[in-house]
């Protein structure tokens, strides 16, 4: 059977950014991430929409700036692993949401959309990205995309899968 292992991995940079990101949300990470494993071609990648928008790499190119805090590894059927290997590579190139970081503060605060960073898929966040490419292994999170923050994505994964505790 032509199975995909993929992992949904939470993740920490040195940067300013990422430090802010952790104490508002109150967690270990900043950012999510997702990483597909092609055993035919003997490579780790990553997906992710991060400052330079949609991109993706070799997984250890990757580390070399970012720590791994959590993973979820989650098996694909071969028709899943080709509807999100479609979605990765459609998406590539979206700017990053910049507007989407302070949007989701404002959010969080009055509990209200005032139209900041509310601009679907034509700009995307982390969160956003990843949450839309595997909403239906996530399960459903009461929010807007815009404003999904990786905490939330986080809390909704240990509810179904086991964390790997790394």
């Amino acid at each position: 059977m032509n199975k995909l292992e993929i992992e949904i991995i939470f993740s920490k940079s040195k940067t300013i950014g990422s430090f802010a990101l952790r104490k508002y949300m109150n967690t270990k990470f900043s950012h999510v991430l997702l990483k597909l494993n092609y055993a035919s071609l003997d490579r780790e990648v990553i997906y992710e929409a991060s400052n330079v928008g949609v991109r993706c790499m070799k997984l250890q190119n990757w580390e070399t700036h970012n720590q791994i805090i959590d993973r979820f590894p989650i098996t694909l059927s071969p028709d899943r692993k080709k509807e999100l290997i479609k979605y990765c590579i459609d998406h590539l190139g979206i700017k990053y949401g910049f507007l989407s970081i302070p949007a989701i503060l404002f959010h969080d605060l009055i509990q209200k959309n005032i139209g900041l960073g509310d601009d679907g898929e034509r700009r995307m966040i982390c969160s956003e990205f990843l949450y839309l490419a595997v909403k239906d292994i996530i399960g459903e999170i009461n929010e807007d995309s815009d404003f999904i923050k990786p905490s939330e994505i986080y809390s909704k994964l240990k509810e179904k899968y086991h964390a790997s505790n790394i």
